[in-house]
C-alpha cells in the first residue's frame, strides 16, 4: 500500500530523515533540561547519529537508486552545516550543539567533514561491510576517545600529542571494537543480505582497523580528525583484506 503512494526509497528517505531529526531533538531536549553539557551533547550526536542512520539502510533498495536516496539524508544535513557555517542561515542551536568553540565557522570543519564522509561512504560503499566497519570506528572510536580522555587522561598524556592521552586511545579501541562487533554480529546478515566471514576473521579485522585508526587519532590533527580517522580505518581495512583475505 505504501509503495503504491510513493516509491520505496522515498519512504525510506523520509523515515531515515525523521530518525536523524528525532535524535537531534532528543539531544536538544536533554541539553535544555540541563542533563547534558554542550560538549556531551556534541559527542552524543557524533557517536550515535551515524549508526542510527546505518540502521535505516535496509529500508532502501540495494541498487544505485537506493544508495543515492540514502546518501541524500546526510547530504541535506551537511548542506545545512555549510549554510549555517557560512552565515547564510541563522541557527544558534546548531552552532551550540555541533561546534567545538561555539563559533559558526567550526561547522565548516568537523561536522561538515563528518557529513561528507557519510555521503561518500553511502554512495560508493553502499551496504558493504567495509563501510560499516570504518564508519563505526569513526563514530564510536573518535567519540569515546574524547570522553575517556577527559575522564582518565590527565596523567597519561601522549608525548607527541599533549592534548591526547593513552586513556583516550584505549577508549577508542575498546569502544569501537565492541560496538562494531556487536552490531555486525546481530544486524550484519540482515543489513548485507548474505553470510559474513567467520567470527575469528571478523574480530581480527575489526581489531586491526580499530588499532590502526586509533593510533592515527592520537596525532594532533583535531580539525580534520574525522577525515584522518576514517581514512586510517579504510586503509587498515584494505591492508588487512590484502594480507589475510585476498588469497582465500
Amino acid at each position: 500500500m505504501i509503495d503504491q503512494l510513493l516509491p520505496a526509497n522515498v519512504w525510506a528517505f523520509m523515515v531515515a530523515t525523521l530518525v536523524a531529526v528525532s535524535w537531534v531533538e532528543i539531544c536538544k531536549y536533554l541539553s535544555m533540561k540541563g542533563w547534558l553539557q554542550a560538549w556531551q551533547r556534541r559527542k552524543l550526536l557524533h557517536i550515535f547519529t551515524g549508526p542510527l542512520f546505518i540502521l535505516t539502510w535496509p529500508l532502501f533498495t540495494d541498487d544505485l537508486s537506493g544508495a543515492q536516496w540514502a546518501a541524500a539524508v546526510p547530504l541535506v544535513m551537511t548542506l545545512k552545516f555549510i549554510a549555517v557555517g557560512l552565515g547564510w542561515l541563522n541557527d544558534p542551536d546548531m552552532i551550540l550543539s555541533a561546534s567545538r568553540n561555539n563559533q559558526r565557522s567550526d561547522l565548516l570543519k568537523g561536522p561538515t567533514l563528518y557529513g561528507i564522509i557519510f555521503v561518500i561512504s553511502t554512495t560508493f560503499y553502499w551496504k558493504q561491510l567495509q563501510a560499516v566497519l570504518c564508519l563505526f570506528v569513526l563514530c564510536f572510536g573518535d567519540g569515546f576517545a574524547e570522553i575517556c580522555g577527559r575522564a582518565y587522561g590527565v596523567n597519561n598524556r601522549i608525548f607527541y600529542s599533549r592534548e591526547k592521552s593513552w586513556a583516550g586511545f584505549t577508549g577508542f579501541v575498546v569502544s569501537s571494537l565492541l560496538t562494531t562487533w556487536v552490531f555486525i554480529a546481530l544486524y550484519g546478515s540482515y543489513l548485507f543480505g548474505k553470510p559474513l566471514e567467520s567470527h575469528t576473521q571478523l574480530i581480527g579485522r575489526i581489531v586491526f582497523d580499530c588499532i590502526g585508526a586509533g593510533l592515527v587519532e592520537t596525532l594532533p590533527f583535531s580539525d580534520i580528525d574525522n577525515v584522518t580517522v576514517f581514512g586510517a580505518a579504510l586503509l587498515s581495512d584494505r591492508l588487512f583484506t590484502r594480507l589475510f583475505l585476498s588469497h582465500r
